[in-house]
């Protein structure tokens, strides 16, 4: 999936560039800096379908002091057998805004909410009001496993 998080990126005008020592699952550094457009390309990420059942493809919203944490988490199977998690994220870094300390940390997950009502409940989000006043010091993009 980190490939079409990658081609969206790109796609939007998106220069990537591999930190040093990354691997092919990132973490690739945006070189534009724009929370907001990261949301928006990350938003139609979550909308490619998978090919999982809906409750091994969910949405995670989580954030702290210095940073937005955008995660799609989907099931990993090998021959009917669970193998673990991928998480592919974009991290929207801030350096720590006055604004997102006071907010404090938190997740917000999508399996209650559908995709839809996520996106809603994210833009809603105190965190995600105080990002559209600062500006990203840097996005990067990646999978974990």
């Amino acid at each position: 999936m980190l490939d079409q998080l990658k081609q969206l990126f790109e796609e939007s005008g998106f220069a990537l560039r591999a930190h040093e020592g990354a691997t092919e699952r990132g973490p690739f550094k945006c070189v534009s800096a724009d929370a907001v457009a990261a949301w928006s390309i990350f938003k139609r990420f979550a909308l490619i379908p998978a090919d999982v059942d809906g409750d091994y493809d969910l949405l995670l919203f989580q954030w702290d002091a210095a940073s937005l944490d955008f995660r799609r988490q989907i099931a990993i199977f090998e021959d009917g057998e669970f193998n673990g998690l991928d998480h592919t994220f974009c991290n929207c870094f801030f350096g720590g805004s006055q604004q997102l300390r006071n907010v404090g940390s938190g997740s917000l997950w999508s399996h209650e909410l559908g995709t839809q009502g996520f996106f809603g409940a994210v833009e809603g989000s105190e965190p995600f009001k105080a990002c559209l006043e600062n500006p990203a010091a840097a996005v990067t993009i990646g999978l974990e496993h």
